[in-house]
């Protein structure tokens, strides 16, 4: 008896009579159709309520992937999370995580379950993109091989003999790939189509893991750089040991980033010979007595040259020296000391195309910071060693020694950065005259007195705890306060309190360096403000820009000049943004306005209009410009040169042009500010959103934005407005605004006259 659903045929019903014939009667074969046809819609409902549940697993765990996205794990986490979460909607005997390299030309694997250990340790499984786009249909994400042994573009590489089936599924981010996620099995036939949508679903939220793992990534890198460095700038204050210090820099710079090879190499320019320093990391010790060539090496090279060198693939590197260890990159960068090189830092990994500009960028600033700790130290082993001296002849030589101590209090008395002595109950002792130039209170004021009174009490109880806890331990202190001028204001200092010793062992006072470093603090908050605010506004055109790029080298032809509009109209965005700064940076650098600058406004008015009523037709706006007719016959004379007028006008007008409706009205308009005709007003009227009251205070800062601006996605980058306010704040003139929401809004400009020139002799009113 068929089984029926709504007339479809899903399967058979059998029933067999064995051991004797037998006619079924009318009667039996309708109650088996009646049987069969129920069978048949609970067979269907069965179907439906697996799949159902199938979805709902594969829902489940697509939540648990996004979860991933708000959670801070490193990338080989990520990894591992996304293969066990992928093992809960699709069977696998092996699968491999692949990323697209830098030039976007091969994809590398990066991670990978169930292979064997080397293939996975070596992490250098590379596949071309002819040989990934070449399983994909056209426009497709995801692609089944049921077959491999059967499929044309499949290759065979070392150690994935075994795979029969096959899944792959582009990792895509914003549309962009960044990798690919392959699933294989050992079975032939083993994956349905069903499967590989399920796949490429898993991979569209594991791509974006991926990708927030990578930024986290690079987050924890530029904090643990931040926080090395910030580490060696407190050594460098107290740091006199050099070997000590290089190990504490190896084993700090080691562990948190090059944990495979680091550390220096230093230079004896006696005996030219290159040398390991004892604390290397990742070399056996039998290796760090070997003498570098200084001819034949990359370490040698860059003694030479004093530049850094960098060789992705030492295999093919004319200066590498093989010490006997598997290497596929290094980095080399010079210690200097007065422009002499005295060492350098070294980094090497097994793997080729191991290092960046970053890493470059951060080893650099690293030398420099260790090459100050060691310019001291060379001075302090110098002063030790006369000291040294002096003591073992104090009997004989007590005159000379005075007139060493007289040179000592000459140093403190010259030197530049403040330094003061206490006793043990920390009591000023004496102050030297940088202390008096920093804090604005005389030696005498100071004398006796507890440091406290130049705290400023805004920094917090647990600093000074930690720092008495230290001193009466007998160590030295190193950090940061914020101190009060005796004129009121506050001023940071990086600080170093050393407890001085007596014969016996004993504190017999303290001696406080305290350097100034406001104006780094200030030019550290102006830094981060301005990248921040400049990186926002750079950022958005540049991913657009890349995007349709991306797609001109791989898209359809005929969507092309539809690319190439959206490319322009980007580069012309990031043109403006860079002439907005440029012109902000030019009027903060320029110190006052020149005094000759000056505009005709009737010669300028007729030649600046046709561009601007070109674009307002181009955009679909209407222009009404008048200028009064008393004004063109006075023919005024603005005090601004006629390309900063026009600047000005320029912006006013492309505010108005972006923020009006289609089909708007723009009316410029020119008159006398008053009676008396020392100024002239410009308006400027757009029938625009209009700006709400809350944002008018902010309408002239520099990268503001309105709520409005931003959700309508219009173009803008917040510097217009801030560059004609302070273009005319340096002229003397003046931009305020009426606006109404919903109606439109009014920008009203003063603008600046030339003020005619009185001669000496002319007669005045003057009594």
């Amino acid at each position: 008896v068929p089984l029926k659903v709504q007339g479809e045929v899903v399967g058979v019903l059998h029933v067999n009579n064995w051991h004797a014939p037998r006619r079924f009667s009318a009667d039996e074969v309708a109650l088996l159709q009646g049987v069969a046809n129920q069978a048949a819609i609970a067979i269907v409902n069965a179907r439906l309520f697996a799949n159902e549940r199938r979805q709902l697993h594969l829902s489940r765990t697509l939540q648990k992937v996004g979860a991933l996205l708000t959670t801070s794990l490193q990338l080989d986490q990520v990894y591992e999370q996304i293969f066990d979460l992928l093992g809960q909607v699709v069977a696998f005997d092996s699968a491999s995580l692949f990323l697209l390299d830098k030039a976007g030309e091969e994809f590398v694997m990066v991670a990978g379950r169930g292979f064997d250990k080397r293939l996975f340790e070596t992490r250098q499984l590379r596949l071309s993109n002819d040989s990934i786009y070449s399983k994909f249909e056209a426009g497709t994400s995801w692609s089944v091989i049921k077959n491999v042994n059967s499929h044309p573009a499949w290759i065979e590489k070392e150690g994935l003999e075994r795979i029969r089936a096959w899944i792959g599924a582009l990792l895509l981010v914003k549309g962009e790939q960044i990798g690919l996620l392959c699933v294989d099995s050992g079975v032939t036939g083993h994956y349905s189509d069903e499967d590989g949508q399920t796949v490429a679903a898993f991979a569209n939220q594991a791509a974006v893991a991926i990708e927030n793992a990578r930024l986290y990534d690079e987050t924890v890198r530029q904090a643990k750089e931040l926080a090395i460095l910030n580490h060696i700038s407190q050594e460098t204050a107290v740091s006199l040991n050099v070997d000590l210090f290089l190990e504490n820099i190896t084993t700090i710079v080691g562990q948190e980033l090059y944990p495979t090879i680091f550390g220096f190499i230093l230079y004896d320019e006696e005996n030219h010979e290159l040398r390991s320093h004892y604390s290397f990391l990742g070399i056996p010790e039998a290796l760090k007595d070997t003498v570098i060539p200084l001819e034949k090496s990359i370490i040698g090279h860059v003694v030479l040259t004093g530049q850094p060198y960098c060789a992705l693939n030492v295999a093919a590197d004319p200066y590498y020296f093989s010490s006997g260890i598997d290497i596929g990159s290094e980095l080399a960068v010079p210690l200097k000391v007065n422009y002499e090189v005295i060492g350098v830092i070294n980094v090497e990994s097994p793997d080729m195309n191991a290092f960046s500009e970053r890493d470059l960028d951060f080893l650099t600033t690293l030398a420099g910071n260790i090459a100050a700790v060691l310019e001291r130290a060379r001075l302090y082993e110098t002063l030790r060693t006369q000291a040294a001296s002096l003591a073992e002849q104090v009997a004989e030589r007590t005159n000379e020694l005075k007139m060493e101590r007289d040179k000592l209090f000459a140093i403190l008395e010259s030197a530049g950065e403040a330094i003061i002595l206490t006793d043990i109950q920390a009591h000023i002792l004496y102050a030297n005259p940088a202390m008096e130039r920093q804090s604005g209170y005389s030696r005498h004021e100071l004398q006796l007195q507890n440091p406290q009174m130049l705290g400023s009490k805004l920094v917090p109880k647990a600093v000074f705890t930690d720092m008495w806890q230290k001193l009466l331990s007998r160590q030295r202190w190193t950090g940061e306060l914020i101190n009060r001028h005796k004129a009121g204001h506050t001023y940071d200092v990086a600080v170093a309190v050393t407890p001085i010793m007596g014969a016996k062992g004993e504190v017999t006072g303290y001696v406080s360096v305290q350097s100034d470093i406001t104006r780094l603090k200030e030019l550290e908050r102006l830094k981060t403000e301005f990248i921040a605010n400049v990186s926002h506004q750079l950022r958005t055109p540049l991913t657009n820009i890349k995007t349709y790029v991306s797609l001109l080298s791989k898209g359809n032809p005929e969507k092309f000049p539809h690319y190439f509009s959206v490319l322009h109209h980007e580069i012309d965005r990031l043109a403006r943004l860079i002439q907005d700064l440029l012109d902000i940076s030019r009027l903060d650098a320029e110190g006052a306005p020149n005094p000759d600058a000056a505009a005709d406004l009737v010669e300028f008015w007729e030649p600046f209009w046709p561009a601007i009523f070109e674009r307002a037709e181009r955009e679909d706006r209407q222009l009404h410009v008048a200028l009064a007719d008393d004004v063109r016959a006075n023919r005024p004379l603005i005090y601004m040169a006629s390309y900063q007028l026009e600047k000005l006008l320029t912006r006013l007008l492309d505010n108005a042009l972006t923020h009006s409706s289609v089909g708007g009205i723009i009316r410029i308009d020119v008159r006398w500010a008053n009676a008396a005709k020392s100024a002239l007003e410009l308006r400027v009227w757009d029938d625009g959103p209009g700006i709400p009251e809350g944002e008018r205070p902010f309408l002239f800062d520099r990268f503001f934005r309105g709520a409005q601006a931003i959700e309508s996605g219009l173009p803008g980058n917040g510097l217009g407005l801030a560059v004609v306010k302070e273009l005319l704040a340096q002229y003397g003139g003046s931009i305020g605004v009426e606006s109404e929401v919903g109606v439109g809004s009014c920008f009203i400009v003063q603008l600046p006259l030339v003020k005619p020139k009185v001669s000496r002799s002319e007669p005045t009113n003057d009594h």
